[in-house]
Formats: C-alpha cells, structure tokens, sequence
C-alpha cells in the first residue's frame, strides 16, 4: 500500500514540475496569444480588450493557478488556434491515442514479453548478445531519426502501412481480408437516396469533421479543413 502510494505523489509531483515548466516556457517564447487570436490588424485597443478578457494582463502565478485549478475540474480552457475548448479537441483525438496504445500493448504482451522470457534463460547466449546490442542501438538513435527509419522500411519499402496517413482498425482489417470498404460521405448518400430521394443537400456536424454533402447536380462533399472556427464557422464559411 505503502509503494503505490509513494507512486501516486511522485506521479503528482513530476506532473506539476511539468505543468509549471511548460507554463514558464509559453512566457518566454516571444509573441501575444491575443495578436495571434485577431491577426496582425488588430487595433491596440482590440487587443488590449482580448487581454484583459481572457485574464492575460494578471501575474503570471495568478494566471497560473486559475488554470490549475480549472484544470482540476475539467476545464482547460479556449484552443486559441480552432477557437473550441481545449478539452474537445482532446478528445477528438483520444480514441487515435488509445488506439495506438493499445497496438503497443498488445505488440509488448506478443512479442516483447515472451522474447525477453527465451532471452532470460539463455543468459551470456548468441541471442542474449545480439539483443543486447539491438536494444541499445535502438535506444541511442533519437526518436524521430527512429521514426523515419520505421516509415521508410514498413511504409514505403514493404508497404505495410500507408505513411502520412492514418487508418482506422476497421479500415486496416476491411483492407487486411479483401473485403470492400465504403467511406462514411458515400454510405450517407446512399442511405438519403434510398430514405429521402428528394434531398438536396445534407449536413454532418461533428467537431472538426462538420461537412455538407451536395446530393442534386452530381455528388460534392465539403469539408472544413480549412476552418478553424469550429462547427458554426464551417457553417457560416458554407453559406457564404
């Protein structure tokens, strides 16, 4: 009880000398979220009102404690660049996250686990050496070289992933056994076509993939790619 309790502070702790560095370097790094939020035209005037309405002109200990604690609650406030709440946009992606968490647990319970087993029991072995010596090679080479090793070899060498991209698992096992894969934007028209024939035109709003399918005068999807405003610009962007 005791070990996992020293774990839980420890865990606390590194996370707040986290949170304070990361806040501490968002000070120093120059440039004004609120010139980043009206662009280069604002007036002073429109940007001193930014200022003092999302609490930028306060210490920064002020500043760093409000947030903390909205943090604790839940909140983490406004995405400066997509104009939504910080904690939509995490999680719009947590399920990508949680889907490649997963793939490394389960590669580590498959092959990690039961190789470091075989390796065990034949300590000073061949395999022993020449894992030894791949581990450490992989562990010097930084990160990012290693990423672009992996994509090159499985990606583009072998083919067994499509770099840049990402897939869905129901996508990947649709492609893995042969069977056809239909895009959700083509599903939809033929699920109006067939419940509403009359439609012209449909809208799919769902965070950041808000969309409007043109259904009369051939078939035209829009997407809001380039909108950063969230669901009610990508409508406002439309209707222009």
């Amino acid at each position: 009880m005791i070990y996992y309790v020293k774990k839980t502070l420890s865990f606390l702790v590194t996370l707040f000398f986290i949170a304070v560095i990361s806040f501490v370097l968002f000070q120093v790094i120059p440039g004004d979220s609120a010139v980043t939020e009206l662009g280069t035209e604002a007036t002073a005037e429109q940007i001193e009102a930014v200022r003092q309405a999302r609490g930028l002109d306060d210490p920064a200990t002020v500043r760093f404690f409000r947030w903390m604690g909205k943090a604790l609650t839940g909140d983490f406030g406004m995405s400066v660049r997509y104009d939504r709440p910080a904690g939509e946009l995490i999680a719009d992606r947590f399920a990508v996250t949680l889907g490649l968490g997963g793939l490394s647990m389960l590669m580590i319970v498959l092959i990690s686990l039961p190789l470091g087993i075989i390796v065990s029991r034949k300590e000073d072995g061949l395999l022993d050496r020449v894992m030894t010596v791949l581990s450490q090679t992989v562990m010097a080479v930084p990160s990012f070289f290693m990423g672009i090793l992996v994509t090159l070899v499985f990606g583009i060498v072998l083919n067994l992933f499509t770099p840049g991209g990402y897939r869905t698992v129901s996508q990947g096992l649709a492609e893995y056994l042969g069977v056809g894969f239909e895009q959700e934007v083509f599903s939809t028209r033929t699920a109006v076509n067939a419940l509403a024939p009359d439609t012209d035109a449909v809208i799919e709003l769902g965070g950041e993939d808000a969309k409007i399918l043109f259904l009369t005068g051939g078939f035209e999807a829009r997407m809001n790619g380039s909108c950063a405003g969230g669901t009610g610009a990508f409508i406002d962007q439309m209707a222009v």
